[in-house]
């Protein structure tokens, strides 16, 4: 502990998830990895909040500290037309099909 008593310090503190690097890599890459599937799809940020029924400054978080909550993952998915996969890891490839999603239709795309 420190000299006053009130601040641990030395091992026994521990980090938040926040704090640790992998988190921190893992938050930015998919926050900068929701920004170019929304541009990717030539839809403005008021656009997919309204999309994907959240508020506007919720959805500019998304794009710039906060990741993507797992309920949005499916329907990002649905208007980007990329895999749940990708948008999670950045590995995959678009889908083939899109999934339903607040009509978007899930015919095949091409």
């Amino acid at each position: 502990m420190s000299r006053d008593r009130r601040v641990r310090m030395g091992h026994n503190v521990h980090m938040t998830k926040a704090e640790h690097p992998r988190e921190m890599q893992y938050r930015k890459a998919i926050t900068a990895r929701l920004k170019l599937l929304r541009e990717s799809t030539g839809k403005s940020q008021p656009e997919m909040a309204e999309t994907l029924g959240v508020p506007l400054d919720r959805y500019r978080k998304y794009e710039t500290r906060t990741p993507l909550p797992g309920y949005l993952i499916e329907p990002v998915s649905a208007v980007t037309g990329y895999s749940v996969t990708f948008i999670v890891t950045g590995r995959g490839d678009r889908l083939d099909s899109i999934l339903p999603y607040k009509g978007v239709d899930r015919r095949r795309t091409a």
